[in-house]
């Protein structure tokens, strides 16, 4: 005969998706120098503010960060170096923060050579 069967019980999965949209602030760009003498300095701009979570995008232009031995991106692209800055390399710059759900860029920022 053996033991009774074990009882049988209706089962119901339910699964359920929530994305949440963080809101990203509008960045603006920090220079360590607005003003260098062309072709001699090294000049340092970071996108701010410091930001969890999201991705940082340069452009110069109005066009993506071109590859150049003159520019120079921190790890996480949150800063920019800028060495021996020309008429080429002065800007406009925007920074763009990026998350899966919004993003958001600066106002541009031309350094002024002298």
């Amino acid at each position: 005969w053996g033991p009774p069967p074990p009882p049988s019980y209706p089962l119901h999965i339910t699964w359920k998706e929530l994305l949440l949209t963080v809101e990203i602030p509008k960045p603006y760009i920090s220079s360590s120098n607005l003003n260098p003498k062309e072709g001699t300095e090294t000049v340092i701009l970071s996108c701010d503010p410091d930001t969890q979570d999201v991705s940082y995008l340069w452009w110069i232009k109005g066009q993506r960060l071109p590859i150049s031995r003159k520019l120079q991106l921190s790890e996480n692209n949150r800063t920019l170096s800028l060495f021996g800055v020309t008429k080429d390399t002065a800007g406009p710059y925007e920074c763009e923060m990026k998350n899966p759900g919004s993003s958001s860029r600066s106002d541009p920022v031309t350094l002024n050579l002298l």
